[in-house]
């Protein structure tokens, strides 16, 4: 049996052969990867139960353009996550926290804390200002449409002269595979751009945003202090992250 890392290569040779044609028959996947018919139907039962935009097709397998950022939104944010999140932080730091619901649900917990706060998310920093305890300063650039965070040259401009104790980065789109990746480019480099100049640097995302993928890639898995999720990920693929090396918080 081939060892999981051999396995994760065959899957992302898979995936990126599936970007690129979109539908591919096992023989031709199997003729490209030389490898067998018999590991390429392994890795494709696998990668079918593991993304929702992955589907077997006679004698084949199809894939979709990629997972939008804005699908299957919820609103309700694990306790527990945000508790373990929060647990990290200590009075003094200086915190990033990443755009969305989830960097959000952290600030109301975080906001009686003598902390300094460094955000691009205008809810986060709305919501703040009337907090004294934390002192908070919200990054600038451009607004897009249906955007709530800024974003651009200007924002990672801003975003260059900062040192930060710890970052919470927060994702829609995450797997063993991929790691972390973004819908757009200026998105990944803002991201990539705050863990090079943050001491530690915390993945905080919900189960449901697990196997999903995007264009932009951030990070590995591997490259964060930990991962701090929800309990909807099933205990089978949690061990499979650990044994490749993720932290689990």
């Amino acid at each position: 049996m081939p060892s999981h890392n051999q396995t994760l290569k065959h899957q992302e040779s898979i995936h990126c052969l599936l970007n690129e044609r979109s539908s591919l028959s096992i023989q031709e996947i199997s003729e490209m990867l030389h490898v067998s018919s018999s590991t390429v139907r392994r890795n494709v039962a696998a990668m079918v139960t593991m993304y929702p935009n992955i589907k077997r097709t006679h004698g084949g397998v199809s894939i979709n353009a990629f997972v939008s950022n804005r699908n299957q939104r919820s609103d309700l944010v694990s306790p527990s996550l945000i508790a373990r999140a929060a647990h990290k932080v200590k009075n003094g730091q200086t915190i990033y926290l990443d755009s969305g619901k989830t960097a959000l649900s952290l600030a109301k917990v975080l906001c009686h804390m003598n902390i300094n706060i460094i955000t691009i998310d205008m809810n986060i920093a709305f919501f703040l200002k009337d907090y004294n305890q934390c002192q908070t300063t919200l990054i600038g650039g451009v607004v897009s449409n249906n955007c709530e965070f800024t974003t651009g040259n200007v924002t990672l401009n801003q975003l260059e002269h900062y040192i930060f104790d710890i970052a919470f980065i927060s994702t829609n789109c995450f797997d063993l595979v991929h790691g972390v990746t973004a819908p757009h480019a200026i998105n990944a480099k803002t991201k990539q751009l705050v863990m090079n100049n943050t001491n530690e640097n915390y993945l905080i995302a919900e189960g449901s945003k697990f196997n999903k993928f995007s264009f932009y890639p951030v990070a590995d898995l591997i490259d964060f202090e930990g991962v701090i999720t929800d309990h909807s990920i099933p205990k089978k693929t949690i061990d499979m992250l650990v044994s490749n090396g993720v932290l689990i918080v």
